[in-house]
């Protein structure tokens, strides 16, 4: 049981532990057990079990810590999904201060998500990012491993123990810890289990310590060493480059042999996902008129800030427009997080022979209505350019035909220009690509080498290109690119780097 009082309410330098092995939940623990309509807490065989046996009601159940936390902490949790019949489903660990200060990581489904690492999380007067961490969907059948891990202002983040990506959060401290389950709306069963909460942060300050000494110790003999006036040669390195080109879901290698990069190297290494972006993004009211420039918002992954149709004194007539100083024909529209549209009709237009015209699209966003949901836009006309709000370039647009009272708002919009060959203009829609490393064994064979790179990269909400530092190798190594989906054409990854040559053959 954690301390009543300690530094003011916030606990350091101890270790809590919950198995969820005891008939009843530990209420010195949890200060508050709060279950939804249908949806109750319990615990079984030592599990948290969040359970809702039929259609059931829209809500949160959640346990919250009786005690706040700190900026030195390591907090972790088994958690699965092991029965859904319904669209949507989340559970989470979640660090909360305030309604504006957040963290929630844990699989989560919705109607058009299904991720089984999604990061959620907010910080003092900004938008909510939400972030898929990994490619694969829930699994029911297996449970998974969720750590936040908070060292002052940085916040580290891991899947089934391999470290997948860290952000500054200054405002982190005092919080509560929370472990919800439940859903966003009415559906079938749902059972969520949790297991092996682990609260500590001992092994964390010693490691901490123990690398500020390394570190200082190391930058102690350094300056013997120029003192005496040693000289350190320079490494021997060979350069990398080349071009990864994928055109379906067969895996495709790097490969680095011992005969030509030495006995034992490390291996440095930067491949370009060529994330795409769109130039211009403008909303466009037509009593004034009123010009909104979206471009910038566009171009982030704030959730639910690009407005599709004015907050206020909407009407018929009134047009969202994307544009580009480069042709494209692929509109790629990320709606998580957002708000769809369930009753405005839009007619798709583009420029095309010196007028507007109406477009022959497919509209993957097309939900009932535009909008409606996460998804491409394709058509088959060829744009020209043309002059919108004094900006010159080819545009396409979304008009208002029928007003509805929904005020749909989208998180991220980017285009697929001519000519792009990248991995985040041609894959699929929110698809994958995996990159994997691989150690050549004894007998010949080659095995895969579990490593935080082999995290998926994920299509429209790339946030990151392949950078794989001082790899060590003592064999063969191959780097695998694999797509998850068929991609719409050829998609070429440039890579370049160095091996930094340890012993040569």
């Amino acid at each position: 049981m954690l301390p009543t009082s300690v530094r003011g309410g916030t606990p350091r330098a101890i270790q809590e532990y919950d198995g969820f092995d005891t008939p009843t939940i530990n209420t010195d623990r949890w200060e508050t057990v709060h279950e939804s309509t249908t949806m109750t807490i319990t615990q079984q065989a030592g599990e948290l079990v969040f359970s809702c046996s039929d259609a059931g009601a829209i809500g949160i159940s959640y346990l919250k810590s009786a005690r706040k936390f700190g900026k030195i902490w390591r907090i972790s949790a088994d958690i699965g999904i092991d029965t859904i019949t319904g669209n949507y489903a989340e559970a989470y660990i979640m660090l909360y201060k305030s309604d504006d200060n957040y963290i929630k990581l844990g699989p989560y489904k919705s109607a058009t998500l299904n991720c089984n690492c999604l990061l959620r999380y907010k910080i003092e007067g900004g938008d909510e990012y939400v972030i898929p961490l990994t490619g694969d969907v829930i699994d029911t059948d297996y449970s998974s491993t969720y750590t936040i891990g908070v060292i002052n202002d940085t916040v580290i983040f891991y899947y089934k123990g391999i470290q997948i990506t860290s952000i500054q959060f200054p405002e982190l401290v005092n919080y509560h810890i929370y472990l919800a389950g439940g859903s966003a709306s009415s559906g079938g069963e749902l059972v969520i289990r949790m297991d092996h909460l682990e609260i500590h942060n001992s092994f964390d300050t010693l490691q901490m310590t123990m690398g500020k000494n390394v570190r200082d110790l190391v930058a102690l003999v350094n300056n013997i060493g120029t003192l005496i006036g040693a000289i350190k040669s320079e490494p021997e390195t060979k350069d990398i480059s080349g071009t990864i080109t994928l055109t379906d879901t067969t895996e495709q290698y790097i490969t680095l042999e011992q005969a030509t990069y030495g006995e034992k190297f490390k291996v440095n290494l930067f491949a370009d996902l060529e994330g795409a972006e769109i130039d211009y993004c403008y909303l466009y009211k037509s009593t004034g008129p009123v010009w909104t420039d979206q471009s910038a918002l566009a171009n982030t992954l704030k959730t639910n800030t690009i407005l599709l149709k004015p907050a206020a004194g909407a009407a018929v007539g009134d047009i969202i427009y994307f544009g580009n100083q480069v042709n494209f024909k692929r509109l790629d529209i990320y709606m998580e997080g957002g708000t769809p549209n369930t009753n405005s009709v839009y007619e798709w237009e583009g420029y095309v022979g010196g007028s507007w015209v109406s477009l022959t699209e497919t509209d993957g966003t097309n939900n009932g209505k535009a909008f409606g949901k996460s998804g491409k836009v394709t058509w088959t006309e060829t744009l020209q350019e043309t002059t919108v709000n004094g900006i010159t370039a080819y545009w396409v647009r979304a008009r208002i035909t029928t007003l509805g009272a929904s005020a749909p708002k989208a998180s991220h919009i980017q285009v697929t220009e001519t000519g792009a060959t990248g991995f985040d203009s041609l894959a699929e829609f929110m698809s994958s690509l995996i990159i994997s490393i691989y150690r050549k064994r004894g007998d010949g064979a080659y095995a895969e080498v579990p490593a935080d790179i082999a995290m998926p990269f994920t299509q429209c909400i790339l946030y990151r290109n392949v950078e794989i530092s001082d790899l060590p190798a003592w064999t063969d190594i191959k780097i695998g690119f694999k797509l998850s989906e068929t991609p719409t054409a050829s998609i070429s990854i440039p890579y370049t780097g160095y091996a930094e040559i340890v012993n040569a053959t």
